[in-house]
This record gives structure tokens, C-alpha cells and sequence, in this order.
């Protein structure tokens, strides 16, 4: 290969990285990243304890079982106190591992399987 067809080369590829990096970026980049995560249940820090404070946005959610045991801990072990029926909505206020807690921060725990949300 001739040297200025290298040159050309190693120019115009150089072009294309500049240009990539002066893209303009969206200001909330980085915030609507994160949101997609949590949309789809993903956690991030070091602890790995699998516990998201569930955003706004993504509170209302509905009972898709048939019907579905509301426990004071998010666990098979915890007592149950009440049934939810098919379609009934709930107010998701955290999620963890696999279980959504339904209650408010300063009313008793209420918790429910999340897979029989929809």
C-alpha cells in the first residue's frame, strides 16, 4: 500500500472517532441508562442484596394469578394476611428478590410473589 493511501486512511478513521465523540449526548443519558436497568428488575452496587426501591413511574402494578397470597415477609414463610383476586391493582413500593412489597414505608409490611404481577 502506497504511503498516502495509508495516510488517507489513518485520516479518515481518525475523522470518524472524532466525529462519534462530538455527537451530541443527551443530557439524562446516564439517568435513563440506569431507569432501563431497574425497569427490567437489574440491580447495581457491590452488596448484590438484590433490593431496588421500585421509581414512580413503575408503581401500578396488577394481579395476573388467579389469586395471590399478600405475606408480612417477603419470603414463603411469612404468615399470610389476605388474598388479592385476579386484575386488582397494587401500589409496588420496593422489590426484593423476586418479592414486591405493596405497602407503604410506615404501614405494616405487606409482600407479594412479583412474578404474579404483571
Amino acid at each position: 500500500m502506497q504511503t498516502s493511501s495509508l495516510l488517507t486512511l489513518l485520516v479518515a478513521a481518525a475523522m470518524a472517532v472524532d466525529l462519534q465523540a462530538a455527537q451530541p449526548r443527551h443530557p439524562h443519558a446516564e439517568m435513563l441508562a440506569s431507569n432501563s436497568a431497574a425497569a427490567k428488575g437489574q440491580t447495581h452496587g457491590a452488596s448484590g442484596s438484590g433490593t431496588q426501591k421500585t421509581r414512580q413511574n413503575e408503581r401500578e402494578r396488577y394481579v395476573s394469578a388467579s389469586t395471590l397470597n399478600v405475606r408480612s415477609a417477603g419470603s414463603s414463610g411469612g404468615k399470610v394476611l389476605r388474598k388479592l383476586k385476579q386484575g386488582e391493582r397494587v401500589q409496588a413500593y420496593e422489590t426484593r428478590n423476586g418479592w414486591v412489597r405493596i405497602s407503604p414505608d410506615n404501614a405494616t409490611p405487606e409482600w407479594v410473589v412479583g412474578s404474579s404481577l404483571r
